[in-house]
């Protein structure tokens, strides 16, 4: 201990010394404190051998909670590490003795925790040595059991089991040491207070009072407890100790301490003691401190503590108010017992109401009504308690759950208690005080009266007890009920009209009041009411339903309040009306006469509740027959549905007759509902919870609602009431279950669990799962598995929108397959499969259409579609709701189901070649329709998705028929199939045709895969194919056969019969055409051609040559799309185009005319085309393109004189042609029309092969294909005018130099293109994943040939092409799509080092977005490098700050290094010319500075150098270039520095771009100075310069 803690603690010791003593002593003296005390004498730590233990005795003794804390925690640590070998050592015990009491009062919490923690493991590991030092420590020990910290109560709990291991040894522990308890807790009652407890000068006064209310309360629980659970022997043995400590007035007097806690204890103690030591007590001490001092004081936290101690002692000696009360008149006993009640519980339990009641009924009578010994005592006296009582329930602070018992406790005084002792004189005036208000606030409550309300949930009973109550006074009761009475007639005739904004207000007020006041009436039996009451309730009650009846007739029922009224009263007072004539007789007369005029009246429902009470006075159906006449003889409205509602609701429902005009009504009712109108529910919904319903209206509204599920409107309406039906009726469920219905309402429901939309599939799920509950028993099983199947058969046969997805089909097939047993497999795939009728009829539509003529480009069988038989082709075809047929869906179906199950292998082979051969038909429609998307035969795809899954379905079928073929030999059943597709091709039907198509695609796949087994053919084969009637046939005959020899002679047969045909009169020659066209273009068997001699073949050209001509010479057109008697022109002019191109290679070196005939033959061809070009000529235009593309080929080879003659003199007219091919193709789109695709990509790339010339000046007329419907044509057209413009603008400039008045402009046609910007809005809908979108290609591409006008033009030139540009704002559009498409619109800027930005070539990208990214990017760099001052213009104007920043980062990362680059090099490339341009002008020198971003200027003067530099920024041209003096010469600073000015402005504001900006701004600066030097010569002797004119030196300064 340092000295200055020594002088302080002495000091202490001092003051409390000269304080308790009046002496003063020595510091070590004998101290009179207490061992609680702040104040005391620190433990002798001088023996204690362990240095860590003095440290942490030492630390215990400081002031600091969180150092005293430390330190029981070390010495715990310490003391744990010897437990179990009682080691302590005595000096230790010693002072732990001596520290502990006051330890464990600490205002620190976990102090006093760890003190009772240390304290038990002391006592533990010491055992019997603790003993003699108990004296000293049990006080404080048992104390902090009721520390009023739980955590702290708890930890002493858990000490004094690690001791005490039994409730038997820790009686003992209270039985043994009574004596210093009790003197433990007399100490700090008597001798302790908030000073000696605590330092004031390092404890807040809060902290104090916290403290010794903890220290006080503690100790008169110990009392208590002591008192409480010890015998009386064991006490009286300290009989002195407890008179003492209870007669002190000082305990007594801590009944009024402020802290609850202390109170309580005092209550507690208080309580025990008057039960069981009530010899020791003082009642004028007790009366004058319990009663007199704390009955008025505030006791929130003690009142049920207080209030019971107070029933006790009053039970005990009830003269405690009287004759031992020591209170003043002022403070009389019942003016405080009053002062008490006023405050009710004041927070407490409820528990509190019982104890008072208790109270009441043991405190004198005197006390209670102090004027009862009086015959004139004060009324306010006399009812002061029972005031006092219910003021105390109505204040804001008592809890609303005690409300109930409290009131009741307030009646059971008031009858019971008070009403005696007042006596029968004042019984009557008592009750009106007391009792009747509240009746009176129940039945109609008002503002004024609020303090008499009864909590909602007791309001009945505490009512009907207390009406029990005033029955006791025949005069106050009658008194009270006709008031009330008259309070409900005249309310319910002053009703506001139905027009008032308070209708609805008044209507639930009435009845409100009503319920109450007919609740009162339930109070009543008959055989126990006085005869007066019974009499007087049922005079009331028929006054009240007599005005209610007069009411509701005379306002038509609009006040249903009223009609309400009279059901709660015969509903609650049916006793009373089965004894009173009167009331019956009025009742049903009401119902007989008005109660059917009122059914279309707000009053309504409940007149119909009504009638349900009274079926045993009168004939209710006949009512109500009477109401339904008229109901249904009303016009629709809002009343007659409720009315209906209510009666659906009836049990009448059951006899209910349902006539032709309820029957309309119901169905209009049904109707409304399934479109949306959700009130009419409420009337379904009625009907089908109705028990009483009868199963036809369920059976009715159960089929409208199934048919309802395939009508869009009613959907969602429909499935809310089946979902309504699985709830409320599942009898009508079962039942429709076994009905023939019950597969098509399956088949519904699993279409619309499909549904995209989450509602309308989770709705079906759970109607499918209600449906699925019912099938428990196995024949239900059994019924479920028919059920299925025809449900896939429905699924199958018919397409519609409720049709169940192809997945979901064959999940149930699957699920079929996996349930059935191995014996009915065979029987249950035969039920899986369709059948060949099926088939025919799902294929029906398809193929009696003749297939689009276009399709002849891209199918193996191109030369048949005008010989068609053709019947009804404008069959319907029914689609399901993704757009696929019915055919599709079989297929799909099928190819599915095979694939994934065994199914294949329990069906015939019968069924097998039937599956076949439809599924390789249905291939070749597929084909043609993913080839032409835009026919819609077998399905409508509108979107990628769907494309892609068809794509995948034609691919899984494909693969297999495949597996189906890979096998050691030829299954029997694709034998069979092959025959049955030969012999369906017959004759000249659409059928026939693509039967033939199919029999060669398996045909030839058989061919590939079995090489050995070749199929040959004689003479007489021969020669029935060339004759036969049957040209599929012979075409599918002709087309897969592999013997080459044969082949050879039919086709040297073929060109002779040929040779000598009249097409316009022989029928044959078409056929013979097309079968020499099939042999010719089977490329496996080699070049056959060149096994004809060429003699034969010249001959055969030259007929077909001159027949061709001739033919078209006699037509107007070519198109000739119908069949015609003889050979369709169209037609035979294909295919002369297609011979020709295999024919003419062999001849390449015959001289003739054949040459210049051919040439001929396809310019008429594609000049008599008509424009726009039609489908029926796509294939006359590709064979001729294929015919041109030929001969140029053979042109460039080693060809004939002739030949090159005639391509050089028709090349023009072939050029023209093809430019207006292109145009009749422009206005047709072609990404999902294959065909035309093709011819549009064969004809771009055939003039793309023409020189420039070929189509010069035809500028003006390409423009407008650049809005085509067609990317390949806008790309074509783009490649020709790319390569055509820059050429021309060489002869513009010179031109422009020559007349230099003339401007030129930019062709309006081409501006025409990009008047408008496409928006992201209008692209935001339109993907990328196929092509670009044609606006934007168009618009973008426009540009770029815009751009291509500064290509070899002269500045003047470009000049002119900016004005042009300003006139229309037409950048403005580019760059503001730029910005949002590249940057603004995306989270991430697009990466532009992905491209050659200086660069572009069309098609170059991986993907339609990426070419689009590439193009505006490179339009945004040539936008900045043509025309720099727009673009700046529109950055710098631009009202978007973020797209400002956005644009310009972007621009400086990506765009300004090239233009950089690009203008210095400019400037570098024009540097060595600048001196030779011209003379006159002074000399410059100019150096770059690539890493700079620097153009350096000088022009040498004298031995000196004048010089500026230009800095680019790094986000040029955006930012503006500076330009800065770096030596001035010979000029003044003024003029200097305007120079720079001037500079700088021509390059930042010069039209010009590419670098001609900075050159225009150096030969600006060039020309101020030599304009500054003119007349200026250096001196012949020094050299200086000196001005001719004036004769004098120039200053270089």
């Amino acid at each position: 201990m340092t000295k200055k803690q020594f002088s302080s603690q002495a000091s202490s010791s001092r003051a409390v010394s000269g304080a308790f003593s009046g002496a003063s002593a020595s510091v070590f003296g004998a101290v009179p404190s207490s061992p609680l005390s702040y104040i005391y004498e620190p433990p002798d730590l001088s023996s204690i051998s362990e240095p860590n233990v003095v440290v942490s005795f030492k630390n215990l003794q400081k002031k600091d909670g969180t150092t005293k804390a430390r330190a029981l925690e070390e010495l715990q640590t310490l003391l744990s590490a010897d437990e179990g070998n009682d080691t302590l050592e005595e000096p230790v015990l010693d002072a732990w003795i001596k520290v502990y009491p006051r330890t464990s009062i600490d205002s620190a919490r976990r102090v006093r925790q760890l003190a009772h923690n240390l304290q038990g493991q002391i006592a533990k590991s010491t055992g019997k040595r603790i003993v003699r030092y108990m004296p000293d420590i049990i006080g404080p020990w048992v104390a902090g059991l009721y520390d009023n910290d739980k955590i702290v109560a708890r930890s002493v709990q858990e000490s004094f089991k690690q001791v005490f291991s039994t409730a038997e040894k820790l009686k003992d522990i209270w039985r043994i040491y009574l004596r210093p308890i009790i003197q433990h807790s007399s100490n700090i009652v008597f001798k302790e207070t908030i000073n000696t407890l605590s330092d004031e000068r390092t404890t807040s006064p809060d902290d104090a009072l916290a403290k010794y209310t903890r220290v006080v309360g503690a100790a008169l629980y110990v009392i208590d407890h002591a008192l409480d659970q010890l015998p009386i022997d064991i006490l009286s043995k300290q009989q002195a100790l407890i008179d003492d400590f209870l007669g002190n007035e000082k305990v007594w007097r801590l009944s009024t301490f402020d802290d609850p806690f202390v109170r309580r204890a005092v209550y507690r103690l208080l309580h025990t003691s008057v039960s069981k030591m009530t010899a020791s007590l003082n009642w004028n001490i007790i009366s004058n401190n319990v009663l007199v001092s704390s009955l008025h004081i505030s006791q929130a936290g003690s009142a049920p503590d207080f209030v019971k101690a107070l029933a006790r002692l009053t039970t005990v000696i009830p003269e405690i108010w009287t004759q031992h009360y020591g209170g003043s008149e002022k403070k009389s006993a019942n003016k405080r017992l009053c002062q008490f009640l006023r405050k009710g519980s004041q927070g407490g339990a409820v528990e509190y109401w019982a104890e008072t009641l208790n109270l009441l009924y043991h405190i004198p009578s005197e006390v209670l009504v102090p004027a009862s010994k009086t015959s004139d005592g004060n009324a306010d006296d006399n009812y002061a308690t029972v005031d006092a009582f219910r003021q105390g329930i109505v204040t804001k602070e008592e809890p609303r759950s005690n409300q109930s018992a409290a009131w009741k406790a307030y009646l059971e005084y008031s009858r019971n208690r008070l009403q005696p002792i007042l006596g029968i004189v004042k019984r009557d005036d008592f009750i009106k005080h007391a009792i009747t208000p509240l009746l009176h606030q129940y039945v109609k409550p008002t503002m004024e009266s609020a303090t008499w309300s009864l909590p909602s949930t007791q309001a009945k009973t505490i009512c009907i007890k207390a009406v029990q109550h005033v029955l006791e006074s025949r005069e106050v009761f009658t008194a009270v009920w006709l008031q009330m009475s008259a309070n409900i007639v005249r309310d319910l005739q002053i009703l506001q009209p139905e027009q008032s904004k308070t209708y609805t207000e008044s209507q639930s007020k009435l009845v409100a009041e009503a319920t109450r006041w007919y609740n009162l009436h339930s109070a009543f039996r008959v055989e126990d009411m006085p005869e007066y009451a019974l009499s007087l309730v049922a005079k009331t009650i028929v006054s009240e339903l007599g005005a209610a009846v007069i009411t509701l007739s005379t306002r038509d029922g609009k006040p249903y309040a009223t009609a309400r009224l009279i059901k709660i009263a015969v509903c609650s007072t049916s006793q009373i009306i089965q004894q009173d004539e009167g009331i019956k007789k009025l009742i049903v007369s009401f119902a007989q006469d008005d109660i059917p005029q009122l059914f279309l009246s707000p009053s309504a429902p409940y007149l119909i509740e009504l009638l349900q009470h009274l079926k045993d006075l009168l004939d209710v159906d006949a009512i109500y027959e009477a109401a339904l006449k008229i109901l249904l003889a009303t016009p629709e409205s809002a009343n007659k549905y409720g009315a209906m509602r209510s009666l659906l609701a009836s049990p009448y429902l059951a006899r209910l007759t349902i006539d032709q005009q309820l029957q309309a009504t119901i169905n209009s009712t049904l109707k409304q509902a399934l479109t949306g109108v959700e009130e009419r529910w409420d009337l379904l919904d009625t009907a089908l919870k109705n028990r009483h319903a009868p199963a036809s209206l369920h059976s009715q509204i159960l089929v409208a609602m199934v048919e309802g599920l395939s009508i869009e409107d009613r959907k969602i309406g429909s499935l809310d009431g089946l979902e309504m039906v699985t709830k409320h009726d599942p009898t009508s469920i079962k039942l429709y279950n076994a009905s023939s219905e019950h597969p098509l309402l399956l088949s519904k429901l699993l279409s619309l669990i499909e549904s995209p939309d989450a509602t309308v599939s989770g709705k079906a799920k759970r109607i499918k799962s209600v449906l699925e509950s019912t099938a428990v028993t196995e024949s239900s099983l059994g019924q479920a598995s028919g059920t299925l199947i025809e449900i896939i058969k429905r699924a199958l046969s018919v397409a519609n929108v409720d049709s169940l997805s192809i997945p979901s089909v064959v999940d149930l097939a699957r699920k079929l397959l996996d349930q059935a047993a191995v014996a009915d497999q065979e029987t249950l795939a035969i039920d899986l499969l369709p059948s060949a009728s099926q088939w025919i009829q799902a294929l029906k539509p398809h193929l009696s259409r003749p297939p689009n003529p276009s399709l002849a480009i891209v199918c193996s069988m191109s030369s048949d579609f005008h010989i068609f038989d053709i019947g009804d082709c404008d069959q319907p075809i029914a689609r399901d709701s993704n757009g696929f047929s019915t055919a599709l869906r079989m297929a799909w179906y099928c190819a599915d189901l095979i694939a994934a199950t065994d199914l294949f292998g329990y069906v015939t082979n019968d069924y097998r070649t039937t599956t076949l051969e439809y599924l390789t038909i249905l291939l070749q429609l597929a084909s043609d329709e993913i080839g032409l998307a835009v026919s819609d035969s077998l399905w409508i795809a509108d979107d990628l998705d769907s494309e892609s899954e068809l794509v995948e379905f034609v691919a899984n079928t494909q693969k297999l028929v495949a597996s189906w073929l890979e096998s050691d030999s030829i299954p029997n059943f694709v034998s069979a199939t092959e025959a049955r597709l030969l012999e369906g091709s017959k004759g000249s039907l659409v059928s026939s045709y693509y039967k033939s198509r199919a029999y060669v695609t398996l045909k030839l796949e058989l061919n590939e895969l079995y090489a050995s087994r070749k199929q040959l053919l004689g003479n007489d084969q021969l020669k029935e194919i060339k004759k036969s009637p049957d040209l599929f046939t012979a075409i599918a005959v002709v087309s897969t056969v592999q013997d080459y020899d044969t082949l050879t002679r039919l086709c040297n047969e073929l060109i002779a019969d040929l040779t000598g045909c009249d097409f316009s009169k022989q029928s044959e020659g078409l056929q013979y055409m097309m079968l020499l066209n099939c042999i010719l273009n089977r490329t496996e068997l080699g070049d056959i051609v060149t096994k004809i001699p060429q003699q034969r073949l010249m001959f055969f050209v030259q007929h077909i040559l001159a027949h061709a001509l001739n033919a078209i010479s006699l037509k107007d057109t070519i198109h000739d799309a119908s069949v015609v008697t003889g050979s369709p022109v169209t037609t035979i002019s294909t295919e002369v185009l297609r011979t020709l191109q295999m024919a003419l290679p062999p001849l390449t070196q015959l001289y003739g005319s054949i040459w210049s005939d051919t040439i001929s033959l396809i310019i008429d061809c594609w000049r008599r085309s008509e424009e726009p070009i039609p489908d029926e000529l796509l294939p006359l235009v590709h064979a001729g393109l294929r015919l041109f593309s030929k001969l140029r080929n053979l042109r460039d080879e080693d060809s004939n004189d002739d030949l090159q003659d005639a391509w050089s003199e028709s090349i023009k007219k072939l050029a023209g042609e093809m430019l207006d091919l292109l145009r009749g193709f422009a206005d047709y789109p072609d990404d999902k029309h294959q065909p035309r695709k093709i011819v549009n990509e064969l004809l771009a790339r055939e003039l793309s092969r023409l020189d420039k010339e070929h189509y010069a000046g035809h500028s003006i007329e390409l423009y407008p294909i650049l809005a085509s419907q067609s990317v390949v044509l806008q790309q074509g057209t783009y490649n020709l005018l790319h390569r055509q413009i820059p050429s021309e603008q060489e002869e513009l400039s010179l031109e422009k130099a020559l007349s230099q008045n003339q401007t030129s402009r930019l062709p309006e046609e081409l501006l025409s293109l990009i008047l408008e910007a496409p928006s992201l809005t209008s692209l935001a809908d339109i993907s990328f994943e196929r092509t670009t979108p044609l606006t934007l290609s168009s618009y973008l591409l426009s540009w770029k040939l815009i751009f291509d006008h500064w290509t070899n033009a002269s500045d003047a030139l470009k000049l002119d092409y900016v004005t042009s540009s300003k006139e229309g704002s037409y950048l403005d559009g580019l760059l503001m799509l730029a910005s949002e498409f590249l940057i603004t619109s995306r989270p991430r800027p697009v990466d532009g080092s992905k491209f050659t930005i200086d660069s572009y070539a069309p098609n170059s990208s991986e993907s339609p977005e990426q070419e689009t990214q590439h193009l505006l990017i490179h339009l945004y760099y040539l936008a900045l490098k043509h025309v720099p001052t727009l673009a700046k213009t529109w950055w710098r104007d631009s009202t978007s700050r973020q797209t400002q920043t956005a644009l310009g980062s972007w621009t400086e990362k990506h765009i300004s290094p090239l233009l950089i680059a690009a203008e210095l090099s400019t400037v570098s490339a024009w540097a060595p010319s600048a001196n030779s341009d011209n003379d006159d002008l002074q000399p410059l020198a100019i150096k770059t500075s690539f890493p700079a971003r620097e153009i350096t200027a000088s022009i040498p003067i004298d031995e000196q150098t004048m010089s500026i530099a230009i800095h680019l920024p790094p986000s040029y041209p955006l930012s503006r270039a500076t330009v800065s003096g770096l030596h001035r010469v010979g000029v003044s600073e003024q003029k200097w520095r305007s120079w720079l000015i001037t500079t700088q402005g021509v390059i930042n504001f010069s039209d010009l771009g590419g670098g001609g900006q900075l050159i225009d701004g150096l030969g600006a600066w060039r020309k101020n100075v030599t304009a500054t030097l003119k007349g200026q010569t250096e001196c012949a002797i020094c050299y200086s310069v000196e001005s001719v004119s004036w004769r004098v030196f120039v200053s270089l300064v």
